[in-house]
């Protein structure tokens, strides 16, 4: 009777066959998933900073926008400043009348499109509420 210690070349190749087929595909996938991630975080952070500039510059009085018609690079959060840049753009569309507001932010290390909100802002009357 002839045994044998050890493994053959057919369960080497089995095994390496079930190591390709089945494992490298599993580590890829979570590979890369850390990157999707990643981007999906950038991209909230990004929404949230939109949102927030444009809710806080709504809210200011006609005339202080019209002092700051331009553009303006707006502050990043500290741990987006190597990944995102924001910039605020306002502009007089009707003088004296209507101002429109558009806050941006890009992406450093991304081909991809900046995210872009933008609203107008009325000159509205204090207590009447009705345009000057």
């Amino acid at each position: 009777m002839n045994i044998k210690n050890g493994l053959g070349m057919l369960e080497l190749l089995i095994i390496l066959f079930l190591i390709s087929a089945c494992l490298l595909p599993i580590f890829h996938q979570l590979m890369s998933t850390g990157a999707l991630l990643r981007e999906a975080t950038l991209k909230e952070a990004a929404s949230t900073i939109n949102t927030s500039y444009l809710e806080t510059y709504e809210s200011q009085p006609y005339q202080r926008l019209k002092l700051l018609v331009g553009e303006l690079d707006l502050t990043v959060p500290a741990n987006y400043r190597s990944h995102l840049r924001s910039k605020l753009k306002i502009t007089e569309i009707v003088p004296d009348r209507l101002i429109s507001l558009v806050v941006s932010t890009s992406f450093a290390e991304s081909e991809r499109n900046p995210l872009t909100l933008a609203t107008m802002v009325a000159n509205h009357h204090p207590v009447t509420g009705a345009l000057k």
